[in-house]
């Protein structure tokens, strides 16, 4: 092979290597807002990044909804008008763990008393006055830690308490302990 032919060659491998797309990167964080054709999520370190959905993969986008966490592939640099993700994927034990938690009330079985967990990670208790549930986090796949304050004949309290989704009869509980909350549609 000719030097000139070694140069051209060299040339065309190092173009091709330019022209190659670059390995895409991850960011993880927090949703803060979705629409149709975007995601907001604030990472870790601070601030927040809009991506643009369309052509995104999203089988693994169980509900871009806000409080969730995300992780988005994307190529290039974040620019301030969107970019581009190429896949999202979000933590499908939010979804799951969203909606109302009751049992029957034991001092009044006409009665529902248990958990709301909400968007956001904000809690609230149903027909317990001395049980206020204020906050929620996923802490695994179908693991969620409740926290708030008990009102007891000893005086007020924080608590946290650990609970996990299960699947029993076709029908989904929260499990606390040996307690089982059933969940029911919101209306």
């Amino acid at each position: 092979m000719r030097k000139t032919d070694r140069i051209v060659l060299a040339a065309a491998l190092i173009g091709a290597a330019a022209c190659a797309p670059e390995s895409p990167k991850e960011l993880s964080g927090t949703i803060v807002e979705a629409t149709a054709t975007t995601v907001t999520i604030a990472p870790q370190e601070g601030g927040q990044i809009l991506f643009t959905t369309e052509g995104a993969d999203m089988e693994e986008a169980f509900g871009l909804l806000a409080g969730n966490s995300a992780t988005v592939a994307y190529r290039g640099k974040l620019r301030a008008e969107g970019t581009p993700a190429l896949r999202i994927a979000s933590d499908r034990t939010y979804v799951t763990a969203l909606g109302r938690w009751v049992e029957p009330n034991p001092i009044a079985p006409e009665e529902e008393q248990g958990i709301e967990l909400r968007l956001g990670g904000e809690a609230r208790s149903i027909n317990m006055q001395t049980l206020r549930y204020r906050s929620w986090e996923v802490t695994g796949t179908d693991e969620v830690l409740l926290r708030g304050t008990s009102e007891g004949s000893g005086g007020e309290f924080e608590f946290e308490q650990s609970a996990r989704i299960v699947s029993r009869e076709g029908r989904m509980f929260l499990q606390i302990d040996s307690i089982l909350l059933q969940k029911k549609d919101l209306v």
